[in-house]
C-alpha cells in the first residue's frame, strides 16, 4: 500500500485511467474560471458553405478559442481570416471563452463537430484548458500565446510576444461589459501602454502560421488529482501541459497583481514572490517510484518540462514528450542567505552545473517518476500552469505519454 493508500486517500485505478478512455476533466472548488458548466458550453458550429473546396472537396476546419478579453483579440481576428484560407483551411470558427468556461468547453464543442484544428488564443490558462478538451483525441491544437508567462509557446519555442510592449486589457474589458479587475479591486486604472502594432503583428502572424502550418509534434500532459484535508476529491484527473506546485510558487501566483502582470508581464510574479519569501515550509511526504521521502520544503513542484521565463531552467531533466514527471524539490534556510543559495543553484544548472555543495542552505532536489504523489500536513495553495486552484492538502500525479498533438515549428 503506497504511502497515500495508507492514509486512506483511494489509490488510482489503472484501468479507468487510460488514454483511450479519458474521464470528464474535474473543476477545482471556489476557483473563478475554472467551472466547467456543460449545459451552457458554447457550440462551434461549422458552416457547411464554408467548407467546400470550388471543386466539392471538404477543406480543413479550424476553431479558434479565444480570450475577448486580450487585447490582440481583434488582430486575432483579422490575421486569421486570411493565414488560414492560405494554408487550405476554411474561414476559421472563433468560440470565446467566459469567466467561467476558460476553453475547455469551447474545445470540446469544436471537436464534437468535427473540427480538424483547435487554436488556443489566449494565456496559459486558455492553452491549458484547450489542452484538457484535446488530450486524447489526436485533434491537433495551434496557440497563439498572449498571456502573461506563455509557459508551453515558450518550451516549446513557439512564436511569443517576448519583450513586445503590453496593451492594456481593461479597456477591452469594459468594452465587453466585464467587470476590470483593477476597479473590482479598488485600484485606479493604469495608463494604457502603447502597443508595438508592427511588431505585434509580425509574431501573431508568425504564431498563426505556425498553427495553420507546421507540424503536429506528440507532447506528454500531465493529470492531477487533488485531495483536501477530509480525502475529499477536490479535482479530479485535472491537465496540466507545463508545471504544478504547492507551497511558495502557488502563495506567489495567487498574490500576483493582475495590474502588474499586464503592465510588466512575468517579472510581476518576482515582485510576488518578494514578499512571500518568509512564508512558512511545508512539512510532507513525496512519493515516488515506491519510495516515500518525508522532508521540509517550501515548495514542491511537478513539471512536465522546465524551462521558465527570462531564460531561467529550473527542471533541466524535465523533457516534454518522455513519458515521465519530474519532481521539483525547493528549500531554503538562513533567510535571504538561503534564497540567494537557490538562484545561484538555478542559474548554475543552466550551465549544465548540478553539483550541490554540503554547506548550502538553499537546495533543490530532483526526481522522476511516471507517477507522482505528495501529502502535506496542512492544506496549501495549489496552481497548475500558473494559474490558482484554491488549496489541496494531497495531490497525485501522472503521466499520459504523447497524448496532445500540438502544431510546433517544422523541423528545419
Amino acid at each position: 500500500m503506497s504511502e497515500l493508500g495508507g492514509r486512506g486517500i483511494p489509490e488510482q485505478a489503472g484501468g479507468a485511467h487510460d488514454a483511450g478512455r479519458e474521464p470528464r476533466v474535474g473543476t477545482a472548488p471556489n476557483v473563478a474560471g475554472a467551472a466547467h458548466d456543460a449545459e451552457r458550453a458554447p457550440r462551434a458550429e461549422i458552416s457547411p458553405d464554408a467548407v467546400p473546396r470550388p471543386g466539392g472537396e471538404r477543406r480543413p476546419h479550424a476553431v479558434i478559442v479565444l480570450n475577448p478579453v486580450k487585447s490582440a483579440a481583434p488582430l486575432v481576428r483579422r490575421l486569421a481570416a486570411t493565414i488560414l484560407p492560405a494554408h487550405g483551411y476554411g474561414p476559421p470558427e472563433f468560440s470565446e471563452t467566459l469567466p467561467d468556461s476558460p476553453g475547455h468547453d469551447q474545445a470540446a464543442a469544436a471537436v464534437a463537430a468535427g473540427a480538424d484544428l483547435v487554436i488556443a488564443a489566449g494565456g496559459d490558462g486558455t492553452v491549458r484548458a484547450v489542452a484538457s478538451a484535446l488530450a486524447g483525441t489526436g485533434v491537433p491544437m495551434g496557440i497563439v500565446p498572449m498571456g502573461t508567462a506563455n509557459l508551453l509557446a515558450l518550451n516549446l519555442d513557439l512564436p511569443r510576444a517576448g519583450g513586445i510592449a503590453r496593451a492594456q486589457s481593461s479597456a477591452r474589458a469594459r468594452a465587453l461589459g466585464r467587470a476590470d479587475p483593477a476597479a473590482a479591486a479598488g485600484a485606479a486604472p493604469p495608463v494604457p501602454e502603447r502597443p508595438a502594432p508592427a511588431a505585434l503583428a509580425h509574431w501573431m502572424t508568425d504564431a498563426l502560421t505556425v498553427a495553420a502550418g507546421g507540424e503536429d509534434r506528440p507532447i506528454d500532459v500531465a493529470r492531477l488529482t487533488a485531495y483536501g484535508p477530509d480525502k475529499e476529491v477536490l479535482v479530479s484527473d485535472e491537465v496540466f501541459t507545463v508545471i504544478a506546485g504547492i507551497g511558495f510558487d502557488a502563495e506567489m501566483i495567487n498574490a500576483a497583481d493582475p495590474v502588474m502582470k499586464r503592465r510588466f508581464g512575468w517579472p510581476a510574479y518576482f515582485m510576488s514572490g518578494i514578499k512571500h519569501l518568509g512564508s512558512r515550509r511545508i512539512r510532507a511526504r513525496v512519493t515516488v517510484r515506491g519510495h516515500v521521502r518525508k522532508l521540509t520544503a517550501r515548495t514542491i513542484m511537478v513539471a512536465n518540462c522546465g524551462l521558465l521565463p527570462a531564460g531561467l531552467t529550473l527542471v533541466p531533466s524535465a523533457v516534454i514528450d518522455d513519458g515521465r514527471l519530474d519532481a521539483a524539490l525547493v528549500d531554503t534556510r538562513a533567510g535571504l542567505i538561503g534564497w540567494f543559495s537557490l538562484a545561484a543553484q538555478v542559474l548554475l544548472q543552466g550551465l549544465g552545473l548540478r553539483a550541490l555543495p554540503r554547506f548550502a542552505v538553499g537546495r533543490l532536489w530532483h526526481y522522476q517518476s511516471r507517477r507522482i504523489s505528495v501529502v502535506a500536513d496542512e492544506p496549501t495553495a495549489l496552481q497548475l500552469d500558473g494559474d490558482p486552484w484554491g488549496q489541496a492538502q494531497a495531490i497525485r500525479v501522472r503521466i499520459d505519454p504523447a497524448a496532445l498533438q500540438v502544431r510546433v515549428r517544422p523541423a528545419r
